[in-house]
C-alpha cells in the first residue's frame, strides 16, 4: 500500500497545480519521499529551514496578461514562483493564519482568496476561486432584486499588486499577526518571505501564495470602510470592485473608494469602469445556474471519468484510445497508485462487499456513459458557442463582460472536446477579440501542430496548449522562436515537459528552465548551477529516475486530484 499525503502536501500540491505546471512538477518530485508527505515535515522542518536561509528563490516567469490593443503585442506580468521547500512552507504559513482567524478571516464583502479553514480541507491553502466568484455574483444578484431601481457599477484598481510596496505589505502583515495573536515564529516567517521583494522590487512578489493574503490585507481599510459605508452593496474580488447603489448615491461612493484607494497608494483603473441598471443586470442573475441545473455538466463528465479512473485504472488506456478515435483530446490521468493508498482501500473495502456496488460500477458500462457524456458536450457547448458569437461586435460593457465569461467557458472546454474541423472556425471568430488573441493562438496550435504563436505568448499559452496537444501525439513544429525573449523559452520548456517533441529552423539556447523541462545527461549541471532555485530543482529531480518529469504529469497525486484542464484554468484566471 502506498503512503497518504497529508494535508499540507495535499494542499501545496493542489494550489500551485492551477497556477504553474513546472511548480507542480517540481513539488510532485519532492513529495515522492513519505517524510515530505508528512504534516509535520512541512510545519516544522520546511518552516524552518526557509526561515534559516539567507534568501529566497524563484522561477520568474512571464505570465501573460493581456494584448496591447494599440500594437496588438502580448503584454506580460512578472511571476516569481517558489521552489518546493518555500512551498511547503508557505502551506504550513497559511494553515497557521486559517487557524488564528481574526484579521486573516475575509470580511463578508471580500470573496476572492478566502483561507480554507477546515483543518481537512485539502484542495488549496485558499477556496477554490470558483466558489468566491459565483458567491460574488449571487451576493449581488440578491442586491438588484432588493433594489431593482439601483445601478451596478464594476471598477478595477490599476497595477494592485505591483502598487502593494514590501513596507506597506510588513506593515499590514504586522498588524493582522499581532491582532489575530499568531505565533512568532509563523510571523518571523511572513517576514522572511516578505522581505525577498525589498533588495531587488519596489512591490511585493506576486507568485507565492502569501501575496493572495497580503493583497486581501493591504485592502482591509478600503472593505471595513464599506461595510459601514454601503452595507449589502459592495463587493470586492481580488482587485476588481462592484457596487449597488441608487444612482444619486453611486457617485458618492465612487469618490468614497477613490479617496481610500489614494491613500492606501492605489488607484482606479477608469478604462475598466461599467455601468448597469440593477433591472438589466438581473437579465444574467442565472449565468452560474445553467450547467449545475444540466442533466450532463463538465462537473458530472470529469467526476464520473474520475471515479472511473480510481475504480478502474487499468480502464486508462481503453477510455484514451476511445478518445482519440473521436477526436476528445483528453489524455487521462492514472490513478493506479492512488487506488493503493492504505486509507482508501479500508474507505471502500465494505462497499466492494456489496453485489449491488459492483453491479453499479462495471468499467464497460461506465466508460460508456463517460464518452456519450462527452459527445453530448462537444454538440451543446458548440452550439452555444455559434450562438453567443453571432453579434459579439456589437456588444460593449457589462453585455460584453457577461458574455466574454461564457466564451471562455465555452472554449477552455471546446479545446479538449472540439471536432478538428471546428477548431479554426473557432479560433477565426474570435480572432478580432483581443480578450481571445491568446485562446485563438493555442486553437491554431492544436489544429496545425505549429507553435509559433504559442511561444510569442509564453508560458501561459503553452501550458494551455499543452495537453490538448500531446493528446493528439508528440509532433510539433515552429518556424519562428525569439530566443532572447525569455518568454519564448519558457514556452518551449513547458512545451517539452509535456513530452511533444519540436522540430524547427533554431534551436534553443542551453538554458536552465529548458535543461531541466527536457531533462538528458546535460542536466545534472544543474546540481551546481549558481541560481539557488534551478540548484534545488535539480536536485530533487536527481539522477534516479530520467522520467520523473513525464510520471509527475501522468500520474494523480491523491483522490482529490480533479484532472486539471489548463486551458480551462487558464481562461478562467484571464476573465
Amino acid at each position: 500500500m502506498s503512503e497518504t499525503p497529508g494535508t499540507l502536501a495535499s494542499r501545496a500540491v493542489h494550489q500551485y497545480r492551477r497556477r504553474d505546471i513546472i511548480a507542480y512538477v517540481t513539488l510532485r518530485q519532492f513529495l515522492r519521499n513519505s517524510a515530505t508527505l508528512q504534516d509535520i515535515w512541512s510545519d516544522q522542518v520546511a518552516v524552518d529551514l526557509v526561515a534559516e536561509r539567507p534568501q529566497s528563490h524563484h522561477n520568474v516567469v512571464q505570465n501573460f496578461k493581456e494584448i496591447d490593443e494599440s500594437n496588438g503585442t502580448p503584454q506580460f506580468r512578472i511571476l516569481h514562483v517558489p521552489g518546493p521547500t518555500e512551498m511547503m512552507a508557505e502551506t504550513a504559513l497559511l494553515a497557521a493564519c486559517a487557524r488564528a482567524g481574526g484579521a486573516f478571516k475575509c470580511p463578508s464583502n471580500v470573496y476572492s482568496y478566502r483561507l480554507s479553514e477546515d483543518p481537512k480541507e485539502s484542495t488549496g491553502s485558499f477556496q477554490y476561486y470558483f466558489e468566491g466568484f459565483k458567491a460574488r455574483h449571487d451576493a449581488i444578484a440578491a442586491a438588484c432584486r432588493a433594489n431593482p431601481e439601483a445601478l451596478v457599477v464594476y471598477t478595477d484598481i490599476r497595477q494592485y499588486y505591483p502598487s502593494i510596496t514590501p513596507e506597506r505589505a510588513l506593515q499590514v502583515w504586522g498588524m493582522a499577526c499581532k491582532e489575530s495573536g499568531l505565533s512568532d515564529r509563523y510571523e518571523k516567517l511572513g517576514e522572511k518571505l516578505l522581505r525577498a521583494a525589498e533588495a531587488e522590487h519596489g512591490h511585493i512578489l506576486t507568485g507565492p501564495m502569501i501575496s493572495h493574503l497580503i493583497g486581501n490585507l493591504a485592502l482591509r481599510e478600503l472593505d471595513d470602510d464599506m461595510a459601514q459605508q454601503l452595507p449589502n452593496g459592495y463587493f470586492r474580488y481580488v482587485d476588481d470592485i462592484a457596487i449597488v447603489t441608487s444612482k444619486k448615491q453611486a457617485l458618492a461612493v465612487e469618490q468614497r473608494i477613490e479617496e481610500l484607494l489614494k491613500r492606501l497608494g492605489l488607484e482606479f483603473n477608469a478604462k475598466k469602469r461599467i455601468e448597469v441598471p440593477a433591472d438589466r443586470w438581473l437579465l444574467g442573475a442565472e449565468d452560474f445556474e445553467r450547467e449545475e441545473q444540466e442533466k450532463i455538466s463538465w462537473m458530472t463528465f470529469i467526476g464520473d471519468m474520475k471515479r472511473l479512473l480510481v475504480f478502474y485504472p487499468e480502464e486508462r488506456k481503453v477510455l484514451e484510445s476511445s478518445f482519440r478515435v473521436l477526436g476528445i483530446r483528453i489524455r487521462p490521468l492514472d490513478y493506479s497508485d492512488v487506488a493503493q493508498e492504505r486509507d482508501f482501500l479500508e474507505n471502500i473495502k465494505h462497499y466492494l462487499e456489496e453485489g449491488w456496488f459492483r453491479r453499479s460500477v462495471r468499467a464497460k458500462k461506465w466508460a460508456a456513459g463517460v464518452i456519450d457524456q462527452a459527445v453530448a458536450l462537444r454538440i451543446r457547448y458548440k452550439t452555444e458557442l455559434d450562438e453567443l458569437l453571432t453579434d459579439f461586435e456589437q456588444l460593449d460593457g457589462f453585455d460584453k463582460k457577461r458574455r466574454l465569461y461564457r466564451l471562455r467557458f465555452l472554449i477552455g472546454r471546446l479545446a479538449y472536446l472540439g471536432l478538428s474541423q471546428d477548431l479554426p472556425e473557432i479560433s477565426n471568430a474570435i480572432s478580432g477579440i483581443p480578450e481571445m488573441a491568446m485562446a485563438s493562438a493555442v486553437l491554431d496550435a492544436i489544429t496545425t501542430r505549429n507553435i509559433n504563436q504559442i511561444l510569442k505568448y509564453g508560458p501561459s499559452a503553452a501550458q494551455a496548449a499543452a495537453q490538448p496537444l500531446r493528446a493528439g501525439g508528440i509532433e510539433t513544429t515552429f518556424t519562428e522562436a525569439r530566443w532572447h525573449e525569455p518568454e519564448v523559452i519558457q514556452a518551449y520548456a513547458v512545451l517539452r515537459l509535456n513530452g511533444l517533441k519540436i522540430e524547427g529552423n533554431s534551436s534553443p539556447p542551453d538554458d536552465p528552465l529548458i535543461r531541466f523541462c527536457d531533462w538528458g545527461e546535460n542536466s545534472v549541471a544543474l546540481f551546481d548551477h549558481p541560481n539557488g532555485y534551478f540548484r534545488e530543482i535539480g536536485c530533487i529531480h536527481g539522477v534516479d529516475d530520467p522520467a520523473a518529469n513525464h510520471w509527475a504529469i501522468e500520474t494523480a497525486f491523491d483522490r482529490d486530484d480533479a484532472m486539471v484542464f489548463d486551458m480551462q484554468e487558464i481562461m478562467q484566471i484571464l476573465s
